[in-house]
């Protein structure tokens, strides 16, 4: 249960910071292009999200030289970096988040003190997981008042 909650957790995760990503840059880009004066159509939005898809996957250096790319690239650029600039502090804010719950949610004592032996103390637990199974440990410590020596 905990590795399936870990793995979703994960993958829904980077689903939603690289959705926050996405959303950021090409909104950021939209404005560089008003910016301009630079209206594309739909097929030139296409052939532009195709060109960004290219460049991430081989590198914007490493595009064939075009006329659209030497117009587009610094806002490309500009709204990458705006994107993952605000990506990393809804990541780290999400972080806070986490650490803030736990401290709220995690316990520091045991909350409820019933009477009779403690079933999930430091003693319980070394009585039945450490007796006679190390030759480090030789003997069981007493028991305490109204306890058996047994556990």
């Amino acid at each position: 249960m905990i590795n399936t909650s870990e793995q979703l957790g994960g993958a829904l995760g980077i689903a939603i910071l690289e959705a926050i990503e996405l959303g950021i840059n090409f909104a950021k880009l939209q404005d560089h292009f008003n910016e301009r004066g630079i209206h594309p159509t739909p097929h030139q939005n296409e052939v532009g999200v195709n060109l960004i898809l290219e460049a991430e996957q081989k590198g914007l250096d490493n595009l064939p030289h075009s006329r659209i790319l030497d117009l587009i690239k610094p806002d490309v650029v500009a709204s990458h970096v705006t994107a993952f600039e605000a990506t990393f502090f809804a990541s780290s804010g999400i972080a806070l988040l986490g650490a803030l719950v736990t401290f709220v949610l995690v316990r520091k004592s045991d909350r409820l003190k019933t009477p009779g032996p403690e079933v999930f103390s430091r003693r319980s637990r070394w009585i039945a997981t450490g007796v006679g199974r190390s030759p480090a440990i030789s003997r069981r410590p007493a028991p305490r008042p109204g306890e058996s020596a047994t556990g």
